[in-house]
């Protein structure tokens, strides 16, 4: 037997099924190791350095839980290739008997994901709202606890996408199959062949292996573990008993039905006393409707202080918002799509919970980027999480409405009417999808009409649809009428409802009031002025009548069959009009091609292309017609990145998403690449970051260590994988970006300095090392850079705080994306060793002109 450790990785809830699994499998293979998490370490902390196999049970107990879903996505990503995740139901206690009950584990559908991101978001918004009932709380503790809660809430999403995207097994299937997968993974088919042997030999002999019924997922016995009283572990918090108790019912005992006893819980993971119970709000507070956004340990602090006041949102104010909007429409209707979608994209990333971000990306999404998908996954989130929103429901029912799904349709409109009557064009809408697809609703059709021009009298339409219910369907001539002449007092020239009222009364035998209709008619629509019309229409006096009775008889039915004629003569215009104009777009279109870049045989690799100066690297590199490979950590900003520069320039782009404060997935990554894309010609090191502003004795270490990792480990992380691919070749290019910091210091950026110095040190060295095998290292370090995340990322988020560059003029991430292009593009015998670049506004990093930027924006 091998004495390799395994891990059993787990919610404690789910301890007995972890012990059924060590039971099984103990004797033919390793030693298995436990992992829970705790209040005082994570389940990720716990294995950071944990380097065999692990056994990863994901069951809702675990994905509910802080202490297993801290820093949960990072571990993913970093241990990936170690991680064999067995998917199993979770367990709960009945309401109401008080016995454990199991619970449904499932990922696999953007609803089932929706499900977790809402409840994590609810318990980071639950958190927050406890806050103002705590006193004396040890601040520190609870608002580090705050944030591991906001992390897990937005990163929840991709955590399971992740997930999802790891070859894993479901529990039934696990166990059914003999523990094969389990075997396999540790690559030991020979302790898997003597565990089914021995296996057998120990089954009973009456029942043949081949009828041998799956084996069930083992029966928990009912042991309290903390997660029974709170899903939120508050319980290390100081402070936390000063909230109100609600008293517990004695529990009874309920005996396992178990076959045989469940394994006692080690006395180390017993659980202590039960938590007290938060009590909930009676009514819902302004508090209720705040939203998930980044926000800082002042505003927390502002928020507890100040209870009765509605909670700010640390989000976009409003006028930044319509900015945004503005901006973004306005690329979208200049023919860059593209940019505005991923504009709207980053502040959704950024923003998840700001409905109206959302709503906008999804329309631009369906109406500018032609991505009716993207639109409704969008729409999905926004109404999962508020069933009545208004101009999500519209959008909805306009998308299903447009791919045929009419009934769906349908639903969405009566779903906006019954929650706001007054939306705009919903009733109108609504008419029109009744009656020319649902035959048999002709009265809810004249319904919603008639309640479209309520709400606007000015609806012409919305009269004459009404009017025209009314005449040939419900048999309600009086009404038709007098909604025909509402209809010609909106518009004195409508092509038809004159014609339509001189039909209505000649079918009452009025035939003055028909004839001077229809001359009316013929007025405004020339055509229907024919000579059977003349003749049916024409007015004799009533000694006239009995020379004209054996005409007048079938006048009716000639009426109608001309209608017919002239509605279908309409239509055939309007075809031949439309196909007039779709014609003349594709003589345009041949006229003047897009412009598409001619591809370039080159690869390069930028790290940190999720936003900033590596998007825009991205953006010029991709224009030039070169393939790209882009890294990042959050892959949807990844994906984003990607659509745009295959949409708007056809570029070839993969994408990598991973940490590179993480050798190991560092390493995983790019052994990942195969052909052309391995082959990487240039390498932008451009991920880094500043964290904080505080003096050397006052600095915060988990900052230093975080920009440590990122701008030196994670830039040698890289270095180290991808230039034994250049010297191997012969040939490559390596820009770093710097930064000014690093050649000279200024009061309170101490760290961040060091590790922008060590940036210059290294690519001075690199050169050292790499100019033997005709390989060009360069480096460029800009000054002020705007437009990019820096400030926000080195303030926490603090949008007030971030805002630095307002009176003066900085440089822009293109800019810099722009010097990163020309070092890259110049003759292969020319090496640009470094570039500092800084706006005409700066001197130096502590020498700016802040006397405005009017003249320059």
């Amino acid at each position: 037997m091998s004495n390799k450790s395994i891990a059993l990785a787990y919610n404690i809830d789910n301890i007995a099924l972890a012990e059924s699994i060590e039971q099984q499998l103990s004797g033919y293979t390793g030693r298995f190791e436990h992992f829970y998490g705790s209040k005082e370490k994570s389940l990720a902390e716990q294995l950071q350095f944990f380097n065999g196999p692990i056994i990863l049970l994901v069951t809702d107990n675990f994905l509910k839980s802080p202490q297993c879903m801290a820093q949960g996505l990072q571990f993913l990503q970093n241990k990936r290739n170690q991680l064999l995740p067995v998917v199993a139901d979770g367990r709960t206690r009945d309401e109401q008997t008080g016995a454990f009950i199991n619970v449904s584990t499932r990922f696999d559908r953007v609803s089932d994901i929706i499900q977790y991101i809402n409840y994590w978001q609810d318990q980071y918004l639950d958190l927050r709202r406890q806050k103002r009932h705590l006193h004396d709380l040890d601040e520190t503790a609870f608002n580090a606890h705050l944030s591991t809660m906001r992390d897990i809430s937005s990163d929840v999403g991709e955590y399971l996408r992740s997930l999802r995207s790891i070859d894993h097994l479901e529990y039934p299937a696990f166990v059914a199959k003999d523990y094969e997968a389990f075997f396999t993974f540790l690559e030991d088919r020979t302790g898997w062949e003597r565990f089914r042997r021995e296996r057998a030999a120990a089954a009973p002999v009456q029942e043949a292996p081949e009828n041998k019924p799956a084996a069930a997922e083992p029966v928990i016995a009912e042991e309290e573990t903390d997660a029974d009283h709170l899903m939120v572990d508050l319980g290390s918090i100081p402070g936390i008993s000063q909230l109100p108790v609600t008293p517990e019912e004695p529990e009874s005992e309920v005996p396992p039905v178990a076959a045989e006893p469940a394994p006692e819980e080690p006395a180390a993971i017993t659980a202590g006393e039960a938590e007290p119970v938060v009590e909930e709000d009676a009514a819902p507070t302004p508090e209720d409707t705040i939203e998930l956004v980044p926000e800082t340990e002042e505003a927390v602090e502002e928020a507890a202080t100040t209870p009765e006041a509605p909670v700010a949102e640390a989000g976009l104010s409003d006028e930044a918002m319509i900015q945004l909007f503005q901006e973004a429409w306005s690329l979208a209707d200049d023919g860059r799509a593209g940019e505005g979608i991923t504009k709207l994209a980053e502040a959704v990333d950024m923003y998840p919970s700001q409905e109206l971000l959302r709503y906008h990306y999804a329309l631009m999404l369906s109406q500018k980027g032609d991505n009716r998908e993207g639109a409704k996954e969008q729409l999905d989130i926004l109404l999962h999480a508020d069933p009545e929103n208004e101009d999500a429901n519209f959008l909805a029912a306009e998308i299903a409405e447009s791919e045929g799904n009419f009934a769906l349709a349908r639903t969405h409109y009566e779903k906006v009417a019954a929650v706001n009557a007054d939306y705009p064009q919903v009733y109108y809408r609504l008419g029109n999808l009744l009656i020319q697809h649902f035959a048999d609703e002709s009265a809810a059709a004249a319904r919603a009409f008639k309640k479209a021009y309520k709400k606007d009298d000015e609806n012409a339409d919305a009269a004459y649809q009404y009017a025209l219910l009314q005449a040939e369907v419900l048999n309600e001539p009086e009404k038709a009428a007098r909604y025909f002449h509402k209809t010609l007092a909106l518009q004195a020239d409508h092509p038809f409802a004159w014609y339509d009222l001189a039909l209505l009364y000649y079918a009452q035998d009025k035939k003055k009031e028909a004839y001077e209709a229809y001359l009316k008619a013929a007025e405004n629509n020339p055509e229907l002025k024919t000579e059977q019309n003349d003749q049916a229409f024409y007015y004799h006096k009533p000694e006239e009548t009995e020379r004209h009775g054996s005409f007048e008889k079938d006048a009716l039915e000639a009426l109608k069959a001309n209608i017919a004629r002239l509605e279908a003569l309409l239509e055939e215009r309007e075809q031949q009009e439309l196909e007039a104009q779709e014609a003349a777009a594709e003589e345009v279109a041949k006229e003047t091609p897009p412009a598409l870049p001619a591809k370039v045989d080159k690869t390069v690799l930028i790290s940190g292309a999720t936003s900033g100066i590596g998007k825009a690297t991205a953006l010029i590199f991709a224009q030039n017609g070169y393939r790209l490979i882009l890294t990042g950590r959050r892959i949807e900003r990844l994906r984003e990145v990607q659509a745009l520069l295959q949409t708007e320039y056809q570029a070839e782009v993969e994408i990598l998403a991973f940490d590179i404060r993480s050798a190991e997935a560092t390493k995983a990554a790019i052994d990942s690449l195969q052909g052309v894309w391995r082959e990487i010609d240039i390498l932008v090191n451009n991920a880094g970051k500043a964290k904080g502003l505080s003096s050397i004795h006052e600095g915060d270490l988990e900052h230093w260590e975080e920009m440590i990792d990122t701008n030196i480990k994670g830039l040698l992380y890289l270095t180290r994988m991808v230039s034994p691919i250049m010297v191997a070749r012969g040939s490559g290019h390596i820009i770093n970006v710097g930064s000014n910091a690093g050649n000279e210091m200024y009061p309170n950026g101490n760290v961040y300095s060091a590790t922008k110095a060590a940036v210059y040190a290294l690519t001075k060295g690199m050169r050292y090392d790499l100019y033997t095998h005709n390989i060009r290292v360069s480096q460029v370090s800009p000054a002020h850079v705007e437009d990019t995340e820096f400030a926000l990322v080195r303030f926490d988020g603090d949008a007030d705080k971030s805002k630095i560059y307002e009176d003066f003029k900085p440089l822009n991430a293109t800019d810099i994306a722009d010097a990163i292009f020309y070092m890259a593009s110049r003759p292969a015998h020319v090496n640009v060793q470094d570039m500092v670049i800084m706006g005409v506004q700066q001197a130096s990093s502590t020498m700016i002109n802040r006397s405005g930027r009017q003249i320059w924006d």
